[in-house]
């Protein structure tokens, strides 16, 4: 199980950089003290490490990583209503409370945003947990709407909580499987009071 994405060598570069520093460090103290143990290899060791630790986490996608490319992704389709990137992240299978397919989902994802017009939505937290072909995540959206939006008489600024389940297809691509609203501006919502 893994959750929140930073427990793992390819997720960051961190770790990988932490220890090219502590080699640079170790290369420095050995330099300075045994002047006969300098080697030529010694400082490009760093370089290497450092390099390492941006490679490995720019070409190595982690499960984390590929779902919160689908929020991160999904998010933006939303802003720009671009029904067909949304459609491509859910799953066949979908199904959550009141929407027993996809096609619901995506009639009603439709009507939601037409009416919503977003100006601009930011990810506050996002929490996600993977255990092995399946995750979950649980996130806080802050939605900033357009003024001709239908929900900007009470406000432009909203705060929208809910909870994403993923599956991993057999080509290693995440789909949404479930989704559940669970809080608008703190108050508990769900699906069937959304309309």
């Amino acid at each position: 199980m893994l959750s929140s994405g930073t427990n793992n060598i390819f997720q960051t570069p961190w770790l990988l950089l932490t220890i090219s520093v502590i080699a640079l460090g170790v290369t420095a103290f050995i330099r300075q003290t045994w002047p006969q143990k300098r080697r030529w290899w010694q400082i490009p060791v760093f370089v290497m490490l450092a390099a390492a630790a941006f490679g490995i986490d720019y070409f190595v996608k982690t499960d984390y990583e590929k779902i919160e490319h689908v929020i991160v992704s999904d998010i933006k389709a939303a802003i720009h209503q671009d029904f067909n990137r949304i459609s491509s992240t859910i799953s066949g299978e979908y199904s959550d409370t009141i929407h027993k397919s996809k096609e619901e989902f995506m009639v009603a994802c439709r009507s939601i945003l037409s009416r919503t017009l977003m100006e601009k939505a930011v990810k506050r937290r996002c929490v996600i947990t993977v255990s092995s072909d399946e995750a979950s995540a649980e996130l806080r959206i802050r939605l900033h709407l357009k003024p001709e939006s239908q929900y900007a008489t009470v406000s432009t600024l909203m705060f929208v909580e809910m909870k994403i389940s993923f599956r991993k297809n057999p080509d290693g691509e995440w789909l949404i499987t479930s989704t559940e609203i669970l809080s608008l501006n703190d108050q508990p919502l769900n699906w069937r009071q959304v309309g």
